[in-house]
């Protein structure tokens, strides 16, 4: 039985391009989670213009990740997803947070 959660199957379903960023066993994976747990789909991210979104994102980032180009490639991800429009209420947007926190805390 694997210890690491099972992330994919949601990413799959719900923001299929943001998998190229997934990095496990990396401390990319950490912002990963960050920005995930705060922007889960990418209604939730194309909700707010670009600029928003860069300056809302921005804290979730380590200092030494290039903040302005990766937020603006998950940005533009989000803008072209073929992802399932969902509740970010939703009870699976939930289930998918869980699963975000649980790998956080197994990356610590």
């Amino acid at each position: 039985m694997s210890t690491q959660p099972a992330i994919n199957p949601y990413l799959a379903l719900f923001f299929p391009e943001l998998e190229r960023f997934f990095f496990s066993a990396s401390t990319r994976s950490k912002w990963f989670c960050r920005v995930l747990q705060a922007f889960p789909t990418p209604g939730t991210i194309t909700a707010l213009s670009r600029e928003a979104f860069l300056e809302r994102g921005w804290s979730l980032l380590a200092s030494k990740v290039p903040k302005e180009r990766l937020l603006g490639e998950v940005y533009d991800a989000a803008s072209q997803s073929v992802g399932l429009p969902v509740d970010p209420n939703g009870l699976a947007v939930v289930a998918f947070r869980l699963q975000l926190q649980r790998f956080f805390d197994l990356t610590e």
